[in-house]
């Protein structure tokens, strides 16, 4: 096959599944949009998708309401630059496998896991974040997220408002350790914990906070924080 470009391909659609086992995707180089809005679909098979050459797949799916579970485990991805939007709005999604995805040139993750209320546990281990430089709103309203690993982000590049509301409305999540968080380039922080009112536990003490100019809200509902490790240039 020689296409390239998937873009939009499924967006509005209202099928309920679709068979796309057969597709040759080896040189598809952009899925932004491909499911966008297919708010019916509840089963997606895409664990014979082959992807060397993709480059985005920002708002890939976007709005599917009603899928389950998502497998990226055969996605390659070590050309893609963008995933901004990419789970949005997926609502009902309980399970998301990017095992496999080798992440060395995202720049940008915004709005990611956006209002993925019923994501319980996320593997974000092995992800390499060094050149993303906006994390705002990553995940937020994950009120059912419990667990999460990020503890390997690199921060480096993230600018301006990159932090906002990136854990807005967590409210199952009892620690996060961000002590490996660079923050020297951050000029806000606001709502960045807004609602967390489970955490007990918040390790910050890698933060630079010398170009903040915005902390509002910054840790408003965290009710149950008994122990927060921060840094002498923060406050």
């Amino acid at each position: 096959s020689s296409v390239i470009n998937m873009n939009k391909m499924f967006s509005d659609s209202t099928l309920t599944s679709l068979e796309i086992s057969n597709f040759n995707t080896k040189m598809v180089e952009n899925m932004d949009y491909m499911f966008n809005n297919c708010k019916n679909l509840e089963l997606l098979n895409l664990s014979s998708f082959q992807t060397p050459k993709l480059i985005s797949i920002k708002n890939m799916f976007q709005g599917c309401s009603k899928i389950k579970k998502i497998d990226l485990g055969g996605f390659e991805g070590s050309l893609i630059a963008s995933m901004d939007e990419l789970f949005s709005g997926c609502s009902n999604i309980e399970s998301i496998d990017m095992s496999n995805i080798k992440s060395e040139r995202i720049e940008a993750m915004n709005r990611m896991f956006y209002e993925c209320n019923s994501l319980e546990y996320l593997n974000l281990a092995k992800f390499n974040t060094k050149k993303v430089t906006n994390f705002s709103q990553l995940f937020y309203n994950c009120y059912n997220l419990e667990s999460i690993n990020i503890n390997n982000f690199d921060t480096s590049s993230a600018y301006g408002n990159a932090f906002e509301k990136m854990f807005y409305n967590c409210n199952k999540l009892k620690n996060i350790d961000l002590s490996k968080f660079e923050t020297s380039l951050i000029t806000s922080m606001n709502q960045m914990f807004y609602n967390c009112n489970n955490i007990e536990e918040l390790n910050i003490k890698s933060f630079n906070t010398s170009s903040v100019v915005n902390m509002s809200q910054m840790f408003s509902g965290c009710r149950k924080l008994k122990m927060l490790e921060q840094c002498l240039k923060c406050f």
